[in-house]
């Protein structure tokens, strides 16, 4: 994983969720083979506390405060249109 201070959090199966720093903080997925970076738009610093399954729980912060989020990762056949249609997390109501 490129950067420095990387944390594990969470782990299913192959699956282990985390954050790492270089300029700003981000959340990874690592599934065993595949390193991927998930930053929530906008945000300066996200990080993946929790997985379940194709569930992953989390933070993020921006210029507005703090928020939580759930996102699910979509099957193999939607990876192709999340690369296309960029990253998106679902705030959670508080």
């Amino acid at each position: 994983m490129p950067g420095y201070n990387t944390h594990i959090y969470g782990i299913d199966g192959s699956n282990i969720v985390g954050m790492y720093g270089d300029t700003y903080c981000h959340g990874f997925l690592y599934n065993g083979t595949t390193w991927t970076t998930l930053d929530f738009p906008g945000a300066q610093k996200t990080w993946i506390y929790g997985i379940s399954g194709s569930n992953l729980v989390g933070f993020y912060n921006d210029a507005s405060g703090t928020h939580g989020f759930v996102y699910t990762v979509p099957e193999p056949a939607s990876i192709a249109l999340l690369a296309l249609g960029g990253f998106m997390l679902r705030k959670l109501k508080a």
